[in-house]
């Protein structure tokens, strides 16, 4: 399984300007530091939660294999479970068979759904062929933009990106805010190992 980031996010959930106002900074001078600590937030958040916060597209290549697809209730060896989610838009899927022939596939060709935990399934139409492996082309996110991301999130990588720019570099530091994990956790997706 490969998957690659293609595009995006076209902004992050928090802004240096609320950044600053948060943090009570009058000058610009750590504007750079400033967007590193809420990158870094933004990547924990989605990390945390195991979604994507703001529109990103993706490419994954990953093989149909009956074991990843247990308990899923199609037929072993059609399934191919993205990601990344919340999935937004499937720009491409094509088929890759063993020898590298490649097949774009349309809608007709494979169902779009959704497991118990969110994740996102696709399921050929068809028996793909021994040895084949899919590549979607797709964007994940919760929003286009900041304000698609729910507030309790935003606030919770603001506090971060503050603790963060707080407690650089300090022996003395406990770890991040309790708070932190208690805005992110109710949108935690379960993952089992």
């Amino acid at each position: 399984m490969t998957t690659t980031w293609l595009e995006g996010p076209a902004s992050e959930p928090v802004s240096v300007t609320e950044a600053r106002a948060y943090l009570r900074i009058e000058c610009g001078e750590e504007d750079a530091g400033l967007a590193g600590f809420l990158k870094v937030a933004r990547e924990l958040c989605e990390a945390f939660t195991g979604q994507v916060l703001i529109a990103t597209r993706y490419s994954e290549r990953k093989p149909f294999d009956a074991a990843q697809n247990s308990g899923v209730p199609w037929s072993a060896g059609r399934c191919v479970r993205l990601g990344k989610m919340p999935l937004r838009q499937i720009m491409s899927a094509t088929l890759v068979s063993r020898d590298g022939t490649r097949t774009a596939l349309g809608l007709p060709d494979f169902d779009i759904a959704e497991n118990a935990r969110g994740q996102t399934l696709l399921r050929m139409t068809f028996l793909p062929p021994a040895g084949a492996a899919l590549e979607v082309d797709y964007w994940a996110g919760m929003g286009s933009d900041w304000n698609g991301v729910p507030e309790a999130l935003r606030q919770g990588i603001l506090r971060l990106a503050a603790h963060l720019y707080a407690h650089r570099d300090r022996p003395d530091d406990t770890g991040p805010p309790l708070a932190v994990a208690a805005l992110w956790r109710p949108f935690r997706v379960g993952r089992l190992a």
